[in-house]
């Protein structure tokens, strides 16, 4: 659903330890037995260079059946983050409708993901991303998200099961799927303190 962007909004190389598609290659296309893996032209991922492509591929194979992701800090799903501008607001329409697109990555975010991925470095974290707009995920005909992050997800858990749809948390915008789901741990369903 998303890839790391450098700072010209550029995909990270594929060798690069944080690309998404070149993790998903390493750890799974490619253990797999070769009659069992997914043929080469059924595996897309979005391209900044590119916007439009994975949205267009997405409709001409008639859909996606199964969105599987997470929920971040500030409630996004993919790179979907809340937009904070005192220039501009979004409506809860307007975020539902969006497209793939380049996005920068909140501090939040590459804070916290710089201490599961580069041993808390934010410095050594992609600034940017490009992102499955909300769209395509709400198009989805089933959407899995997985909260196993512990302490840190306790409070966006409970947001995203309870609060009222807001951009400011856009998980809160898939509460109206017909068919959407999170799994969670125990720790993380734990009361928040």
């Amino acid at each position: 659903m998303d890839e790391y962007c450098d700072w010209q909004g550029r995909a990270v190389p594929i060798t690069h330890p944080l690309s998404f598609e070149g993790t998903m290659h390493r750890l799974l296309f490619d253990a797999l037995d070769p009659e069992l893996r997914i043929p080469e032209e059924q595996i897309h991922f979005p391209d900044p260079l590119h916007l439009d492509r994975i949205s267009g591929r997405i409709r001409d194979v008639g859909g996606i059946d199964t969105c599987y992701g997470g929920i971040g800090y500030h409630g996004h799903v993919a790179f979907n983050e809340p937009p904070i501008s005192r220039w501009y607001k979004l409506t809860c329409q307007e975020f539902r409708n969006s497209l793939t697109r380049i996005v920068p990555l909140a501090p939040e975010t590459v804070v916290l993901n710089s201490i599961y991925a580069t041993g808390g470095n934010p410095a050594a974290m992609p600034p940017m991303a490009v992102t499955l707009g909300m769209a395509d995920i709400l198009a989805s005909r089933r959407v899995r998200l997985y909260c196993n992050g512990g302490s840190w997800q306790r409070m966006v858990l409970r947001v995203a099961l309870m609060a009222d749809e807001d951009v400011a948390y856009p998980v809160t915008l898939l509460q109206g799927h017909p068919d959407y789901a999170i799994i969670a741990d125990q720790e993380t369903a734990q009361p928040p303190m």
